[in-house]
């Protein structure tokens, strides 16, 4: 029985790469804490992930899969506890389009980022967790987050 699911839909480059590593990281550090933990990456992403995080490809719990149709990926995405957002160190000024497909279909949205406007974002729409890099200790929020109990949002996106 999976505990905790993410999926992320999309590219993963423009440094965003980073921020997963980071998030992937911590999951290799504290899988025996989370529990049974998948993570879904769908689009292109960067050689380098595979290449670094193989142990978790071969133990099912990253899959990375190539770009699909949107209603795929939203079957794929509506699978996962979570939608994973990724934002890079040198653009905190970017919110992704993503951040509003999330929440246009209901799901509760994991952003790992360094601050800026995706953080504030999240918090005032109420669309998920907002894990700044630069502030939040990840290992401490996912082993946090696996004891949860599945917490509803409001998604007011309607603004938007």
């Amino acid at each position: 029985d999976i505990t905790l699911s993410f999926a992320h839909l999309g590219t993963v480059s423009n440094r965003r790469e980073i921020a997963l590593m980071t998030f992937l990281d911590a999951i290799v550090r504290n899988k025996e804490k989370l529990g049974m933990i998948r993570v879904t990456l769908v689009g292109h992403t960067r050689r380098i992930i595979a290449n670094k995080f193989d142990d978790l490809i071969q133990e099912k719990i990253l899959k990375i899969l190539p770009t699909v149709s949107q209603k795929k990926a939203h079957d794929i995405l509506c699978q996962h506890t979570y939608a994973l957002q990724l934002n890079a160190d040198i653009f905190p000024q970017l919110v992704s389009t993503k951040i509003y497909e999330y929440g246009a279909l209901r799901k509760p949205t994991i952003s790992i980022n360094y601050g800026g406007e995706i953080e504030s974002l999240i918090k005032k729409c109420d669309l998920g967790y907002s894990v700044n890099l630069k502030t939040d200790n990840i290992d401490e929020f996912l082993i946090k987050l696996s004891k949860e109990d599945n917490r509803q949002f409001k998604f007011n996106i309607e603004a938007y």
